[in-house]
């Protein structure tokens, strides 16, 4: 009885961590995150009333952590690369519309001074008049899209932010992962299994 049981126990662990492999080796840039995360609380549910030997219920519990851990940090990673992008993207361009107006507002002063010699000829002032005019409308126009983009800045960096915080452990889980584990008659003389050894580490989405 004591073979078969260890050879259960054995059995249930190996099937346990091929299968949360597997699940990890589906966590790529394509990957549904939050079915990956069902997928292996799916395992919990499918051997929750699974007995262990204690060194098998350890390594069981090992691996749900291990795969809740690797998900989680795969997905924070391929967040945080989409977002990086997008965030680098935006701020080259408004590092270049900024100069872009800096350079604009220097050609106005420069030919406001000019305008102001007194040895300029009613022609050429006319038409400096023109050339500043179109400037400052020109100034105006960048200045109301930089606004427009510095905002969406804004918007992605807190998207950013709350795609990549840490997710919490839920609840269920968490009391699931911690629960007491009942004794066995035969675990008392010997190593025996543990009673609905639900592995921690599952995290809410």
């Amino acid at each position: 009885e004591s073979a078969e049981f260890e050879k259960s126990s054995n059995m249930a662990r190996d099937i346990i961590i091929e299968r949360l492999n597997k699940v990890k080796e589906r966590a790529d840039e394509k990957a549904n995150f939050k079915t990956l995360h069902e997928d292996i609380k799916a395992v919990q549910h499918e051997f929750r009333n699974q007995h262990f030997m204690k060194s098998d219920e350890n390594a069981a519990r090992k691996a749900f952590d291990d795969a809740f851990h690797y998900i989680s940090e795969q997905r924070n990673k391929y967040f945080s690369d989409k977002f990086e992008v997008r965030i680098t993207g935006l701020r080259d361009v408004i590092y270049r519309m900024q100069k872009g107006i800096e350079h604009d507002v220097k050609d106005v002063e420069y030919f406001e001074r000019k305008a102001d010699s007194p040895r300029i000829q009613s022609l050429e002032l006319q038409l400096l008049k023109v050339r500043i005019r179109q400037l400052k409308e020109t100034i105006a126009s960048k200045e109301e899209k930089l606004r427009d983009i510095e905002k969406t800045l804004e918007s992605v960096l807190k998207q950013a932010g709350k795609a990549t915080k840490p997710e919490k452990v839920g609840k269920e889980e968490h009391e699931a992962a911690n629960k007491p584990v009942e004794k066995t008659a035969e675990e008392q003389v010997s190593e025996t299994p543990a009673e609905n050894p639900e592995p921690k580490g599952a995290a809410e989405e």
